[in-house]
């Protein structure tokens, strides 16, 4: 049923969890070799909407707003055909932190060549084969010879159907942000957890996550003003523990305040000066 005092909230069941409102996605920087790391993006939707379209949708704000952008870490719930395009278009490494969907026990790894877009190489455990392009699709054949002394063999639905093995571009980009956490550093490969704790900055003070207003515009205004609390706080705890950044920021606070104060007692003397030049008695016009 919907809420009589809400018309935009929305109603959502994930993984025998019931939700009814909006969603609020936020993205921070990252980079372990940055000093400080800041929320510089928030997005409010509602709740029935996939995370992956939101993703989808966010990609050019994020790019706008982050320019260097090059590597993003998400959970498995941002991935799709969608995004894999966006994050292509925009050479981004989108990182996840699990496969979404049922992980099979065959591992397949698609490659595409350097030079030629539409050759693929697609390997498993036991042998790497070259791609043909078809009609619609890339066509691979395994050798099912070399298959028999596989141990996986009962596992594996590509033998069953002779070896034969078809998938697309989008097929090879799915593949491709799948393996893109084995392919960095095992320091970056746990950054994303760092996020978690930035949400529940969100969810602080609230009553098991409900909020006191109602409406998306206001869910949002509530998002954006504890989203640059939040920078603030970190702000804030970095010049603290800083003298040198502190030091720095009082030095150009009091040239700042001296230059308000001046344009402050300019003004009232411009203010005084306009006054005395208008100060002529008043003329009354009549007719005779």
């Amino acid at each position: 049923m919907q809420s009589p005092d809400d018309e935009n909230a929305t109603y959502r069941k994930k993984r025998e969890q019931e939700s009814k409102g909006f969603t609020i996605n936020a993205t921070e920087t990252a980079n372990p070799e940055n000093v400080i790391q800041l929320i510089d993006d928030v997005a409010v939707n509602k709740n029935n909407i996939d995370d992956s379209k939101i993703l989808e949708e966010r990609t050019d704000k994020l790019i706008e707003k982050t320019p260097d952008l090059n590597e993003l870490h998400t959970n498995d719930g941002y991935g799709n055909e969608g995004v894999d395009k966006k994050m292509e278009e925009h050479d981004i490494t989108l990182v996840t932190t699990a496969v979404r969907g049922r992980e099979g026990k065959i591992e397949l790894t698609i490659t595409q060549h350097p030079e030629y877009e539409k050759e693929y190489t697609v390997k498993c455990q036991a042998q790497e084969v070259k791609s043909t392009p078809t009609r619609k699709r890339n066509k691979v054949v395994f050798d099912t010879e070399k298959c028999t002394g596989c141990p996986l063999k009962t596992e594996c639905n590509i033998l069953k159907y002779k070896g034969i093995y078809y998938f697309t571009h989008a097929d090879y980009l799915k593949n491709k942000r799948n393996n893109n956490i084995s392919k960095i550093p095992n320091e970056r490969r746990k950054i994303r957890p760092n996020v978690e704790a930035t949400i529940k900055e969100f969810k602080n003070k609230t009553k098991a996550g409900k909020l006191k207003v109602r409406g998306q515009f206001k869910v949002s205004l509530f998002a954006f003003a504890i989203a640059m609390s939040i920078n603030f706080g970190r702000i804030y705890r970095l010049i603290m523990s800083n003298n040198e950044i502190f030091a720095g920021i009082l030095a150009n606070f009091k040239i700042f305040v001296v230059q308000i104060l001046f344009f402050i007692k300019l003004t009232q003397f411009l203010a005084r000066t306009n006054k005395k030049s208008n100060n002529f008695p008043n003329i009354a016009f009549r007719r005779a």
